[in-house]
C-alpha cells in the first residue's frame, strides 16, 4: 500500500540498498522531475546512535543550499517507515 504522502509521485525501480533503507526513483506527477526517494523502516533503526544519526543527516542536508549537496524536497513518516524524497542524481553517489 502506498503512503499518501507519496501520491504526487509514480514510484519507479530500485536504485539503491543501504543497511536501513531502499531508494526508488520517484516521478513527480506534476513536474515530471525525477527524485529519490528514499524508504527507511523504522523496525530496522533500533540502536539509539543510528536514530540520532538519522536526525542529524536530515536537519544537516535541510540546512544545506549547495549545488554538491543533495537536496531533500519532503519528509514524512508513517507507523512503519520514513520518507524522504531527494533531489536526484543520475549516474552519481551519494558517498
Amino acid at each position: 500500500m502506498q503512503n499518501n504522502f507519496l501520491s504526487d509521485y509514480i514510484i519507479l525501480q530500485t536504485i539503491g540498498k543501504g543497511t536501513f533503507s531502499v531508494v526508488k526513483l520517484g516521478l513527480n506527477k506534476k513536474t515530471k522531475e525525477k527524485v529519490a526517494i528514499k524508504i527507511l523502516k523504522k523496525k530496522k533503526i533500533i540502536h539509539k546512535t543510528d536514530k540520532i544519526r538519522l536526525e542529524r543527516e536530515i536537519s544537516i542536508l535541510k540546512k544545506l543550499n549547495h549545488i554538491n549537496v543533495i537536496k531533500i524536497h519532503k519528509i514524512n513518516d508513517d507507523q512503519e517507515k520514513y520518507y524522504i524524497v531527494i533531489e536526484y542524481c543520475e549516474n552519481g553517489e551519494l558517498f
